[in-house]
């Protein structure tokens, strides 16, 4: 298992060139001889849609894209079976976000890894997973497929869906939970017992 955090800038070594970063890991991890490293980082930076020459670089010459780029490469660096990603897009602008989405996409069908996405941007979850785990409060509150989302049976689940994602409806015949959610901000008081949605 390996971790994509959220802000590139944060996670990786503001000292160190990428690609000694990425080398670091293949290193810690004895996946390669010494011999065949270099060749493997910039495959791995390859792999991430970064150029080779970018490996000398740290990370502040770099833009978010190719920061946030780098970290997934050290993260496969380990050739993990698992990627957990935590809110990897949000403090990308949105062009920049649909590459690292596709990117992502392509690594997981291409390398046959698992992807744990952390997020809350439902529109984002929407177009990337195939099941959805929500939690409130530490627990887990809903869970499915992302097709039975369009009717969570949690109701203040569903106002922010409905919000957050225009396709999704809020049931006609119950519009004075609509109102009493948005009230209570579209979901329940953390601090109160019960639903109050």
């Amino acid at each position: 298992m390996q971790m994509v955090f959220q802000n590139p800038f944060l996670s990786l070594d503001p000292h160190q060139p990428i690609g000694e970063g990425v080398e670091e890991v293949v290193s810690f991890h004895r996946l390669r001889p010494p011999a065949e490293r270099a060749g493997r980082v910039e495959e791995l930076l390859a792999a991430v849609g970064l150029d080779g020459r970018l490996a000398a670089k740290r990370p502040r010459q770099l833009s978010g894209g190719q920061c946030q780029r780098a970290a997934i490469a050290r993260a496969l660096a380990a050739e993990p079976q698992l990627l957990v990603l935590d809110e990897p897009v949000s403090a990308l602008d949105v062009s920049t976000q649909a590459q690292i989405l596709n990117l992502l996409a392509d690594l997981r069908a291409k390398l046959g890894i698992s992807v744990l996405m952390i997020s809350h941007d439902l529109a984002l979850v929407r177009q990337v997973a195939d099941d959805v785990v929500v939690m409130y409060k530490g627990e887990v509150v809903e869970s499915g497929k992302w097709r039975r989302f369009c009717r969570p049976r949690k109701r203040h689940i569903h106002v922010a869906c409905s919000q957050r994602c225009p396709n999704i409806r809020v049931p006609d015949e119950q519009p004075d939970f609509h109102r009493s959610c948005q009230e209570a901000g579209s979901r329940p008081d953390p601090l109160q017992k019960g639903e109050r949605c």
